[in-house]
C-alpha cells in the first residue's frame, strides 16, 4: 500500500471548468489521475477536493486542489530512486492534465510515501501454540 498526497494551485482569467460544478470537476480530475496512477501501480482510490476562492487575486480567480490517493502494487516502490522518478513523473503528467482544465497550474507538492507495512494478506499467519 502507498498514499499518494498533492497540493496543487490554479490561477486563471478563463478556464475550462465552472466553479459551480464542483463535484463534476472533482469526478473528473479524479478519472483522469486514476488513469496516470494506474500506469504505476495496479489498484488506485483516488479523493480529490476544489475550492474555489470567492475573492480575485491579482485580477485572477483561484482554486486549491488537494489530490489523495492510495495505491496498491505488488512491485517494490520504497526504493528512493523509484519513489522519486514516480513523484516527479506524476508531478509533470497531473501538471499537464490540470493546465487543460485550469490554464496556469502551481504544483506546491507531491508526496509519495510507500507504506512500511506492506503485508500479504494471502499467506496464513503462524501462531505459536
Amino acid at each position: 500500500m502507498c498514499t499518494l498526497n498533492a497540493q496543487i494551485q490554479c490561477y486563471y482569467r478563463f478556464i475550462e471548468v465552472f466553479s459551480d460544478e464542483v463535484e463534476y470537476n472533482e469526478l473528473m480530475i479524479e478519472n483522469a489521475v486514476s488513469q496516470l496512477l494506474l500506469g504505476f501501480f495496479e489498484e488506485v482510490m483516488v479523493e480529490v477536493t476544489i475550492i474555489f476562492s470567492p475573492h480575485l487575486y491579482m485580477g485572477l480567480q483561484h482554486c486549491s486542489i488537494q489530490i489523495d490517493a492510495q495505491c496498491e502494487s505488488q512491485t517494490d516502490v520504497s526504493l528512493p530512486s523509484r519513489k522519486e522518478n514516480i513523484e516527479l513523473t506524476i508531478e509533470n503528467n497531473m501538471s499537464s492534465i490540470l493546465r487543460e482544465l485550469f490554464g496556469s497550474v502551481s504544483v506546491d507538492s507531491v508526496t509519495f510515501n510507500p507504506s512500511p507495512w506492506n503485508f500479504d494478506y494471502n499467506h496464513s499467519i503462524a501462531s505459536s501454540v
